[in-house]
Protein backbone atom coordinates (compact mmCIF):
# COMPACT_ATOMS: atom_id res chain seq x y z
CA UNK A 1 0.00 0.00 0.00
CA UNK A 2 1.05 3.37 0.07
CA UNK A 3 1.39 4.04 4.24
CA UNK A 4 4.71 4.25 5.55
CA UNK A 5 6.31 1.11 6.97
CA UNK A 6 8.59 0.78 10.13
CA UNK A 7 10.61 -2.64 10.53
CA UNK A 8 11.41 -1.69 14.06
CA UNK A 9 10.78 -4.53 16.59
CA UNK A 10 14.14 -5.59 18.01
CA UNK A 11 15.52 -9.15 17.54
CA UNK A 12 17.12 -10.81 14.97
CA UNK A 13 15.03 -11.69 12.30
CA UNK A 14 14.68 -11.60 8.82
CA UNK A 15 11.21 -9.62 6.49
CA UNK A 16 10.89 -11.04 2.89
CA UNK A 17 9.36 -9.14 0.30
CA UNK A 18 7.77 -11.30 -1.69
CA UNK A 19 5.40 -9.19 -3.87
CA UNK A 20 5.54 -5.82 -5.35
CA UNK A 21 4.81 -3.20 -2.67
CA UNK A 22 5.30 0.81 -2.66
CA UNK A 23 4.86 2.49 0.44
CA UNK A 24 5.14 6.37 1.89
CA UNK A 25 8.24 6.08 3.38
CA UNK A 26 10.30 2.79 5.07
CA UNK A 27 12.29 2.92 8.28
CA UNK A 28 14.68 -0.26 9.25
CA UNK A 29 15.22 0.62 12.85
CA UNK A 30 15.77 -2.82 14.37
CA UNK A 31 19.79 -3.22 14.26
CA UNK A 32 19.77 -7.07 13.98
CA UNK A 33 17.35 -6.97 11.10
CA UNK A 34 17.22 -8.27 7.53
CA UNK A 35 14.84 -7.01 5.08
CA UNK A 36 15.38 -9.45 2.18
CA UNK A 37 14.43 -8.07 -1.42
CA UNK A 38 14.69 -10.85 -3.94
CA UNK A 39 13.79 -10.26 -7.48
CA UNK A 40 10.97 -7.75 -6.47
CA UNK A 41 9.90 -4.17 -7.35
CA UNK A 42 9.88 -1.54 -4.51
CA UNK A 43 8.97 1.91 -4.76
CA UNK A 44 9.45 4.05 -1.98
CA UNK A 45 7.73 7.48 -2.80
CA UNK A 46 9.42 9.29 0.60
CA UNK A 47 12.68 8.33 2.63
CA UNK A 48 14.29 5.11 3.20
CA UNK A 49 16.04 4.65 6.35
CA UNK A 50 18.14 1.72 7.30
CA UNK A 51 20.03 1.17 10.88
CA UNK A 52 19.74 -2.50 9.87
CA UNK A 53 20.61 -4.66 7.00
CA UNK A 54 18.83 -4.47 3.56
CA UNK A 55 19.42 -7.45 0.94
CA UNK A 56 18.36 -6.74 -2.27
CA UNK A 57 19.00 -9.98 -4.64
CA UNK A 58 21.93 -11.00 -2.11
CA UNK A 59 22.46 -13.80 -0.16
CA UNK A 60 18.79 -14.88 1.48
CA UNK A 61 17.87 -14.72 -2.19
CA UNK A 62 17.24 -13.56 -5.91
CA UNK A 63 19.34 -13.70 -8.78
CA UNK A 64 18.83 -10.77 -10.10
CA UNK A 65 15.63 -8.34 -11.74
CA UNK A 66 14.83 -6.64 -8.44
CA UNK A 67 14.00 -2.43 -8.92
CA UNK A 68 14.00 -0.88 -5.48
CA UNK A 69 13.13 3.70 -6.25
CA UNK A 70 13.54 5.83 -3.38
CA UNK A 71 11.81 9.48 -3.84
CA UNK A 72 13.87 10.74 -1.22
CA UNK A 73 16.29 10.29 0.68
CA UNK A 74 18.37 7.00 1.37
CA UNK A 75 20.08 7.20 4.69
CA UNK A 76 21.96 4.06 5.43
CA UNK A 77 23.54 3.44 8.89
CA UNK A 78 23.62 -0.21 8.55
CA UNK A 79 24.15 -2.37 5.72
CA UNK A 80 23.28 -2.52 2.31
CA UNK A 81 24.10 -5.05 -0.07
CA UNK A 82 22.88 -4.79 -3.81
CA UNK A 83 23.72 -7.64 -6.11
CA UNK A 84 25.31 -11.15 -5.54
CA UNK A 85 29.12 -12.11 -5.43
CA UNK A 86 31.21 -15.03 -6.69
CA UNK A 87 29.44 -15.04 -10.34
CA UNK A 88 25.57 -15.47 -8.81
CA UNK A 89 23.63 -12.90 -10.19
CA UNK A 90 21.95 -13.68 -13.58
CA UNK A 91 20.28 -10.39 -13.69
CA UNK A 92 20.07 -6.48 -13.56
CA UNK A 93 19.52 -5.54 -10.07
CA UNK A 94 19.08 -1.57 -9.89
CA UNK A 95 18.49 1.07 -6.49
CA UNK A 96 17.16 4.58 -7.52
CA UNK A 97 17.11 7.22 -5.04
CA UNK A 98 17.04 11.12 -5.08
CA UNK A 99 20.16 11.64 -2.64
CA UNK A 100 22.14 9.50 -0.40
CA UNK A 101 23.46 9.91 3.19
CA UNK A 102 26.01 7.36 4.38
CA UNK A 103 27.57 6.24 7.22
CA UNK A 104 26.93 2.79 7.10
CA UNK A 105 28.53 0.31 4.77
CA UNK A 106 27.44 -0.55 1.27
CA UNK A 107 28.36 -3.43 -0.56
CA UNK A 108 28.05 -3.90 -4.89
CA UNK A 109 28.11 -6.98 -6.29
CA UNK A 110 27.75 -7.54 -10.18
CA UNK A 111 28.65 -10.67 -12.31
CA UNK A 112 31.40 -10.84 -14.17
CA UNK A 113 30.86 -12.95 -16.87
CA UNK A 114 27.31 -12.63 -17.87
CA UNK A 115 26.59 -9.18 -19.03
CA UNK A 116 23.20 -8.01 -17.88
CA UNK A 117 24.62 -9.42 -14.15
CA UNK A 118 24.52 -5.40 -13.51
CA UNK A 119 24.35 -3.69 -9.86
CA UNK A 120 23.60 -0.08 -10.23
CA UNK A 121 22.88 2.13 -7.33
CA UNK A 122 21.91 5.38 -9.13
CA UNK A 123 21.67 8.87 -6.92
CA UNK A 124 19.91 11.55 -8.99
CA UNK A 125 21.86 14.42 -7.09
CA UNK A 126 25.37 15.59 -6.80
CA UNK A 127 28.09 13.28 -6.21
CA UNK A 128 28.38 12.97 -1.93
CA UNK A 129 26.95 10.89 0.87
CA UNK A 130 25.82 13.56 2.97
CA UNK A 131 27.73 16.03 2.49
CA UNK A 132 28.31 17.53 -1.58
CA UNK A 133 32.00 16.38 -3.08
CA UNK A 134 32.25 13.58 0.14
CA UNK A 135 32.39 9.98 0.42
CA UNK A 136 31.77 9.05 3.83
CA UNK A 137 31.12 5.41 5.59
CA UNK A 138 32.15 2.05 3.45
CA UNK A 139 31.74 2.00 -0.20
CA UNK A 140 32.37 -1.10 -1.59
CA UNK A 141 31.88 -2.39 -5.43
CA UNK A 142 33.19 -5.45 -7.37
CA UNK A 143 31.96 -6.70 -10.68
CA UNK A 144 30.28 -5.05 -12.60
CA UNK A 145 28.80 -2.89 -10.35
CA UNK A 146 28.40 1.00 -10.66
CA UNK A 147 27.44 4.03 -8.43
CA UNK A 148 26.54 6.91 -10.48
CA UNK A 149 25.73 10.51 -9.64
CA UNK A 150 23.77 12.87 -11.74
CA UNK A 151 26.99 15.16 -11.66
CA UNK A 152 29.56 16.16 -9.69
CA UNK A 153 32.98 14.82 -8.06
CA UNK A 154 33.83 12.84 -5.04
CA UNK A 155 36.83 15.40 -3.71
CA UNK A 156 37.21 14.02 -0.35
CA UNK A 157 37.20 10.43 0.98
CA UNK A 158 36.39 11.28 4.88
CA UNK A 159 38.38 10.47 7.89
CA UNK A 160 36.92 6.73 8.76
CA UNK A 161 35.45 6.21 5.43
CA UNK A 162 36.40 3.30 2.66
CA UNK A 163 36.10 3.53 -0.85
CA UNK A 164 37.05 0.28 -2.65
CA UNK A 165 36.83 -0.54 -6.13
CA UNK A 166 37.53 -3.79 -7.96
CA UNK A 167 37.21 -5.24 -11.47
CA UNK A 168 34.48 -4.39 -13.85
CA UNK A 169 33.09 -1.62 -11.23
CA UNK A 170 32.58 2.42 -11.67
CA UNK A 171 31.90 5.25 -9.38
CA UNK A 172 30.54 7.58 -12.12
CA UNK A 173 28.85 10.35 -13.37
CA UNK A 174 25.86 10.10 -15.48
CA UNK A 175 28.17 12.03 -18.01
CA UNK A 176 30.38 9.26 -18.79
CA UNK A 177 29.40 5.81 -16.42
CA UNK A 178 32.12 4.05 -18.62
CA UNK A 179 34.89 5.04 -15.85
CA UNK A 180 35.59 6.60 -12.48
CA UNK A 181 34.52 9.66 -13.63
CA UNK A 182 33.12 10.83 -10.56
CA UNK A 183 36.68 10.55 -8.94
CA UNK A 184 38.46 12.67 -11.88
CA UNK A 185 37.98 15.74 -8.76
CA UNK A 186 39.30 13.37 -6.30
CA UNK A 187 41.79 15.49 -4.26
CA UNK A 188 42.36 14.25 -0.58
CA UNK A 189 42.14 11.22 1.09
CA UNK A 190 41.40 11.18 4.82
CA UNK A 191 39.83 7.60 4.76
CA UNK A 192 41.12 4.78 2.65
CA UNK A 193 41.00 4.27 -0.97
CA UNK A 194 41.67 0.98 -2.38
CA UNK A 195 41.59 -0.40 -6.33
CA UNK A 196 42.04 -3.58 -7.85
CA UNK A 197 42.46 -4.35 -11.24
CA UNK A 198 41.25 -0.61 -11.85
CA UNK A 199 41.74 2.62 -13.76
CA UNK A 200 41.33 6.15 -11.58
CA UNK A 201 42.58 9.35 -13.21
CA UNK A 202 42.76 12.68 -11.13
CA UNK A 203 42.72 15.78 -12.73
CA UNK A 204 44.98 17.40 -10.16
CA UNK A 205 46.93 16.47 -7.00
CA UNK A 206 45.89 14.52 -4.59
CA UNK A 207 46.53 14.57 -1.22
CA UNK A 208 46.98 11.49 1.00
CA UNK A 209 46.49 11.66 5.41
CA UNK A 210 44.31 8.21 5.83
Amino acid sequence: SGDAALIGVAGNYTVTLDAAATVASLALQAGAAVLSIADQTLAVAGDLGNAGRIDIDDQYGGVGGSVVGVGGTLSNSGALYIGRGSDQLGGPVSVSVAALANTGQITMLGGYTVPAATATLAVHSDAGMGTAGVASGSVMLDGQATLVFDAGQIGTIAAGGLLQFFGLSRIADASDVTSNSALTGLSSVAGTLSLGDETLVVAGDLGNTG
